[in-house]
């Protein structure tokens, strides 16, 4: 005969069991549907092609995100220009003083203000249209910073290049000391200098100022603000631009794709941590930067990628390149020395996680992580890993996926998606669409296909040969789409795009 002790036991464990998951799936952060329903899907679509698959989080669904939405006369809704962001920034510091960091050296936005006015006028006087920067030294310091920002409110376009300029259409280069001799004296302003030809003696005697003046026309919404120019071959230059309103789409895009509840807020302390200087990199993180002066986030930004470093600054928000994070902080590191307790709470962590439960084992200053790589590149991280980081950080967790010539990612993670997938051989990169973006698949077969994406973000690509003759301009073709490169997207049942290398 049975125990009747046994039967309460084991009836007791299957109540508990059955009360737990209970529980769990009733206090997910989101409901199952939403994070299998990350995209709108035009109803239509043409012979070969799938549909256009839109973000879900667009108030419109017929159209896409463009700007920032900031009311004028009244009604009337624009989009926003560089003016704006910084007219935010500095009326922000009315309410609550920041300072601006970069590598160590601070600044107080309303000092910064005065310096750059002051090289904004100095652009003005001199006719500058273009200014020279090796993308090694993007905001390196806070000389580059204060050029950088001076350009944006001038519209005067900012090129990046390598290691030296391929196109001699440049006005004013901004160097380092010693790359002095590789240019004419004339052409030049030095960082990080007190001498005469310096970004220091522009600025010098700049007192602060506590307001931007900043009367609204449209010809401030127009402009190149940045060009990027590399070398493509033996024979072959390409430029590749991108005007005020690509960036500010995107600006908008990265703001909109938070939940309300967790919007970057003027408590936050935004890091920026720089790595390697590409078209992407640079992208990536400008747009986080500009985001932050509308938000009213203190900005720092440094380009020591080592844990010990990041730590330093207590940040609450961190932008990092997913290479320079599994390098820098591998899981190992953070699992080792773990004692009975935390190790227990580490793996329920991770169980929760992947049902859909925000649950950590450790608590920090930071709360959420932006991960950035290009689409095209195999990952270094895989969506267990991401749920070990977000268990012993104790942050969420945004990957983003970007391509050359867009100012932004292709594709991104929910800010609730903790899901955990099988790995899967060439799988790249995966995601929801950015808020700039809508995407289809061409020449599709089996759900499978080529890449085309339309929308705000998208910069103009052209290629030229050495004596400066264009050869070709990516125009966009196929109604204004554009194709991705060398990979291969899968539509997911969930509304997410899967991408393979082909």
């Amino acid at each position: 005969m049975v125990d009747s002790s046994l039967i309460v036991t084991v009836i007791v464990l299957f109540a508990l069991n059955y009360l737990y998951n209970f529980y769990v799936d009733a206090s997910k952060d989101v409901n199952e549907a939403y994070l299998n329903q990350q995209s709108i899907i035009d109803a239509t679509k043409k012979p070969g092609e799938s549909a256009i698959y839109k973000s879900n989080k667009l108030e419109h669904p017929t159209g896409l995100r463009v700007g920032l939405d900031i009311r004028y006369d009244h009604y009337k809704l624009r989009n926003g220009n560089f003016c704006d962001l910084w007219e935010l920034l500095v009326n922000g510091n009315k309410r609550e003083k920041h300072e601006i960091t970069v590598n160590g050296r601070s600044m107080g936005v309303f000092e910064l203000n005065g310096r750059v006015g002051k090289f904004a006028e100095y652009l003005q006087h001199n006719k500058v249209r273009k200014v020279g920067i090796s993308g090694g030294l993007f905001m390196k310091n806070l000389d580059v910073f204060i050029v950088l920002m001076a350009c944006l409110i001038t519209q005067t376009t900012v090129c990046f290049y390598k290691d030296e300029p391929v196109f001699d259409d440049i006005d004013i280069h901004i160097i380092k000391k010693e790359q002095e001799s590789s240019f004419s004296p004339e052409k030049v302003l030095l960082v990080e200098s007190g001498e005469q030809n310096s970004v220091s003696s522009v600025v010098s005697g700049a007192e602060e100022i506590a307001s931007f003046t900043n009367e609204y026309s449209s010809q401030k919404d127009r402009g190149i603000a940045l060009e990027f120019a590399t070398r493509a071959g033996p024979k072959l230059l390409k430029k590749t631009i991108f005007t005020q309103a690509n960036l500010v789409s995107s600006i908008a895009s990265t703001i909109k794709h938070l939940p309300l509840s967790e919007v970057l807020n003027s408590n936050d302390k935004f890091l920026c941590v720089l790595s390697k200087p590409s078209t992407e990199e640079i992208l990536a993180n400008l747009v986080k930067i500009l985001a932050c002066f509308v938000t009213n986030t203190h900005i720092n930004i440094t380009d020591d990628s080592s844990w010990h470093n990041i730590q330093q600054y207590k940040p609450t928000v961190v932008s990092i390149h997913e290479r320079e994070l599994s390098k820098e902080l591998p899981v190992g590191s953070l699992t080792s020395g773990l004692g009975m307790l935390m190790a227990f709470k580490f793996k329920q962590s991770l169980k929760l996680l992947s049902r859909g439960k925000f649950f950590t084992a450790n608590k920090t200053s930071l709360r959420l992580m932006y991960i950035h790589k290009s689409i095209t590149d195999n990952p270094s991280l895989n969506s267990f890993q991401l749920n070990e980081y977000r268990s012993l950080l104790g942050a969420r967790i945004i990957s983003e996926f970007g391509y050359p010539n867009l100012a932004g990612p292709v594709i991104l993670s929910d800010f609730y998606d903790y899901r955990v997938f099988e790995p899967k051989r060439n799988l790249l990169s995966y995601g929801c669409i950015y808020q700039s973006l809508e995407i289809k698949l061409v020449g599709e077969k089996n759900n499978e296909g080529t890449i085309y994406i339309r929308g705000y973000n998208i910069g103009k690509v052209t290629t030229y040969s050495n004596d400066g003759t264009p050869t070709n301009s990516h125009s966009l073709k196929n109604e204004g789409f554009m194709p991705l490169e060398n990979v291969k997207g899968v539509w997911g049942n969930d509304g997410c795009l899967y991408v393979y290398r082909c």
